[in-house]
């Protein structure tokens, strides 16, 4: 739900949103598809969507056995470290 909950009290927050936001589509009685729905997959310019590969996965190997490398990875983990590091005080 949150990817940048930076401060202890970000991701309780979000969480409460979510729930009220929940609560309130419920109360609205947003419509729900009907059971023949079938999901297009198409963008805003009406093409087709890429098909995401997915892979299997032994989620009892040791977790160091995982390629998660990726571009985006590598930007957040810079991002998450400068902005933990412009939190900490400079020393005298």
């Amino acid at each position: 739900m949150e990817s940048k909950a930076r401060l202890l009290g970000h991701p309780i927050h979000t969480i409460a949103a979510s729930c009220e936001y929940l609560g309130a589509m419920g109360c609205k009685r947003v419509p729900m598809p009907s059971s023949n729905f079938v999901y297009q997959g198409l963008d805003a310019n009406r093409r087709a969507l890429k098909r995401i590969q997915c892979k299997e996965l032994d989620l009892k190997a040791p977790w160091n056995s995982f390629d998660l490398a990726h571009d985006l990875t590598r930007k957040g983990v810079k991002k998450f470290v400068a902005d933990y590091e412009s939190t900490l005080g400079k020393s005298a």
